[in-house]
């Protein structure tokens, strides 16, 4: 199943609020998790085209067009929760 870029927000807000305990504020798991965004937009790595689903609906059309496109829209929909 492909990720929307909205669906892999919830997921890592999710997951961060996991491992930094239920208690802790939602600024700080959405702070947690542009952190580790930021650091998969600095470190492009090469991804299989047809794992990424852009939120337009569009797909990935070169490998390195995948992390820094899915995960700037990440970012963003991270910055709107």
């Amino acid at each position: 199943m492909n990720m929307t870029t909205k669906e892999k927000a919830f997921e890592l807000k999710y997951k961060y609020s996991i491992l930094l305990d239920l208690k802790s504020t939602d600024e700080l798991v959405l702070k947690c998790a542009l952190i580790a965004i930021e650091e998969m937009i600095k470190e492009p790595r090469m991804f299989d085209s047809e794992q990424v689903k852009y939120s337009d609906g569009s797909y990935a059309r070169s490998y390195y067009e995948v992390p820094n496109k899915f995960w700037q829209q990440v970012k963003h929909e991270i910055e709107k929760l």
